[in-house]
């Protein structure tokens, strides 16, 4: 059987997302961890904000206006948001900032592929266009 903690555990120099049935786990590269806790916070809402996107967000915009109002969005509710599992690996970051480096934002990069990974091992259908579901 499948264990994604096991899994994750094996996986420390390998960055990505990988989702399970409802989890998703991430191993992020963060330079310097100053502060774990905002670090995770940090990952966790990256993942959150992408999965949203993946699976359930539709913003229409004509003439670069947005066409809807916000509670038909599609954002995710905080109900419906699976665990999220996040291993930070500290690596040499850069010379400045204590060795920090920003890792909000790359969290969002490998969440819709790895949704999109798990949907084509469930029924082998190849998904191109978002949100997925």
């Amino acid at each position: 059987m499948f264990d994604i903690n096991e899994e994750l555990k094996k996986l420390p120099t390998c960055p990505g997302v990988y989702m399970h049935k409802n989890r998703l786990g991430t191993v992020i590269y963060v330079g310097k961890a100053v502060n774990p806790l905002s670090v995770e916070g940090q990952i966790e809402g990256g993942v959150v904000m992408s999965y949203g996107f993946a699976l359930t967000e539709k913003y229409p915009i004509k003439d670069c206006k947005p066409t809807a109002k916000y509670g038909t969005l599609g954002l995710p509710k905080a109900n419906r948001i699976p665990e999220v599992e996040s291993i930070i690996v500290e690596k040499e970051g850069l010379k400045v900032a204590g060795g920090a480096i920003g890792i909000g934002e790359i969290t969002s990069i490998p969440t819709a592929p790895a949704i999109a990974g798990a949907y084509y091992s469930l029924d082998g259908k190849f998904r191109t266009s978002l949100p997925l579901a």
